[in-house]
């Protein structure tokens, strides 16, 4: 049976493909244990269509990342990552052309605000209001911290201005950033809690 992961942190990432020289070792195996190579190259074409899911925060991205043999059986578990205003049942019914059994062994809502809402266009307003930038929002992948709220949106601090280190070796932030980011979070907070401008 086959198993999959489905993760619905949006992510805008590259299609998984497996380098050449393991994919010829991942196949040998495979036959050795009387496995029909041909079915398990089929995961790594787009033959469910998945990247045809897609909206502005990008398209629906199928990477089979794990496969383990065990008492005859392969294993394979999945990271999906799909377009947010897209559903998981969307998802799951397209891979059905596969023909395996599948269990889904997580599984997270997306997260997404229409750039048009009062949250995204209050942040926005406050973002530009401090940097006097013309940004617009971005939807972005990965799992925030705005996931464990109701209505969240990721915001801050990062700044155009300076090369990002975010998630890298030797990670900074200057203290005038986090300065103004503070300004800004109490800026936005008022407001938000306002609800001057809302629709």
């Amino acid at each position: 049976p086959a198993r999959t992961e489905m993760s619905k942190n949006r992510k805008i990432i590259t299609r998984f493909s497996i380098p050449q020289s393991l994919r010829c070792i991942l196949l040998s195996a495979l036959k050795e244990e009387g496995f029909a190579v041909e079915n398990v190259l089929r995961l790594f074409d787009d033959e469910a269509k998945l990247s045809e899911i897609c909206d502005v925060t990008g398209k629906t991205t199928f990477s089979p990342d794990v496969f383990s043999l065990s008492e005859g059986a392969l294993d394979v578990v999945t990271d999906i990552r799909y377009a947010a205003t897209h559903t998981e049942k969307e998802v799951l019914d397209r891979l059905q052309v596969y023909g395996v059994p599948m269990v889904v062994l997580s599984s997270q809502a997306p997260l997404y605000n229409d750039k048009d809402s009062f949250l995204i266009r209050t942040l926005l307003d406050v973002y530009n209001t401090f940097t006097q930038e013309k940004a617009e929002p971005i939807a972005i992948g990965g799992g925030t911290y705005a996931r464990a709220l109701k209505l969240g949106a990721g915001f801050g601090p990062e700044f155009g201005k300076e090369p990002s280190t975010v998630h890298q070796a030797d990670e900074n932030a200057k203290i005038t950033d986090f300065e103004l980011t503070f300004a800004m979070y109490y800026e936005a907070i008022k407001r938000l809690s306002s609800g001057k401008g809302r629709r």
